[in-house]
């Protein structure tokens, strides 16, 4: 993605507490919470998937197990849904008004379409 004009948010908690800041550090840390997968599930039956969403370090080998089976070409779609930390949107849908999501192995986008058809 190119950053002239887009709103990013920036990584804030790639602190090396959460997930490390490092890119290839958090390559090799996916790698090994994806190492230890679940039984394989049937795909045509798979609607979702529920993984915590604490730090790599907390929860990282809980989340790796449900997701190693999966591939990056499976699904077009990946929806994000967490909590309401701050208690400002309850009942609502509730993002940060940005472009994209920053991590340090790239650029996330987020699908505004969507997320304005979910919201209504």
């Amino acid at each position: 993605m190119n950053d002239a004009n887009l709103r990013i948010r920036q990584p804030r908690f790639a602190d090396d507490r959460w997930y490390s800041s490092n890119a290839s550090q958090l390559e090799t840390d996916i790698q090994n919470y994806l190492s230890d997968p679940l039984p394989e599930p049937d795909l045509n039956k798979l609607a979702g998937l529920v993984a915590p969403h604490a730090g790599c370090f907390f929860s990282g080998h809980v989340a790796g197990a449900g997701f190693a089976n999966l591939t990056p070409d499976a699904f077009e779609t990946v929806i994000l849904l967490g909590p309401d930390h701050r208690g400002v949107a309850p009942g609502q849908i509730s993002t940060l008004e940005v472009d994209a999501w920053r991590t340090p192995l790239g650029d996330i986008p987020v699908a505004w379409e969507l997320l304005e058809t979910l919201q209504a």
